[in-house]
């Protein structure tokens, strides 16, 4: 199978996120996505219990039948890298390939991740351009030519339409009378965080 991964806090999980995922499935012809919660990231020092976060990607990706969640990195409690997670499905599921998505801020800074080397031979990387600012330039593209001469890898820059959103824009937002930020996020996952309190210390 070509599995699609899609890794980050989901802090929560927005439309962007959901748009991310659908454009490389259908743009790459996946069997399927998986959604992957970290636990303990090392780049972010607060987040929301793993839980929680768990449970809104369920509600969030429920719906969509080539969507599955995976509680892998959230089991193991200790800090989780991206090179020993993709480096764990390889071994353990030689027959499938991955493609791990991201968006272009990521690409950009992706070789002071730790093992970069690792996930560029592990998977296949499909970018998503979501930042505005890299919209028709040639940043990207110079990256991507920089990461083949060094890593050898096989990264596909795909066209996306931003979503103009961020997860600390909708924690600092969520409970705003003016909903400004509740286009962003789907019914299931604005009732669970109202409901659960959530992100009532970021107002």
């Amino acid at each position: 199978m070509d599995i699609g991964i899609l890794g980050g806090t989901f802090d929560p999980i927005h439309i962007g996120h959901i748009k991310m995922a659908e454009t490389a499935y259908k743009s790459l012809a996946l069997d399927k996505v998986v959604f992957i919660p970290t636990n303990n990231p090392p780049h972010k020092n607060k987040i929301t219990g793993a839980v929680h976060r768990m449970n809104m990607v369920k509600l969030a990706t429920s719906k969509i039948s080539y969507f599955e969640v995976s509680d892998m990195e959230i089991l193991r409690k200790s800090t989780v890298y991206t090179a020993d997670t993709l480096e764990y499905l390889v071994n353990k599921h030689a027959d499938n390939s991955y493609v791990f998505i991201l968006g272009a801020d990521s690409l950009l800074y992706i070789d002071e991740w730790y093992r970069p080397d690792k996930i560029m031979k592990y998977a296949k990387i499909a970018v998503c351009a979501r930042d505005n600012a890299y919209s028709g330039s040639h940043i990207l593209d110079e990256r991507r030519k920089y990461l083949v001469r060094r890593y050898n890898a096989d990264i596909t820059i795909l066209d996306f339409d931003c979503v103009d959103i961020s997860s600390s824009d909708i924690r600092k937002n969520i409970y705003d009378p003016s909903n400004a930020v509740r286009e962003y996020i789907s019914d299931d996952v604005y009732d669970y965080i109202v409901k659960e309190g959530l992100y009532k210390d970021e107002i």
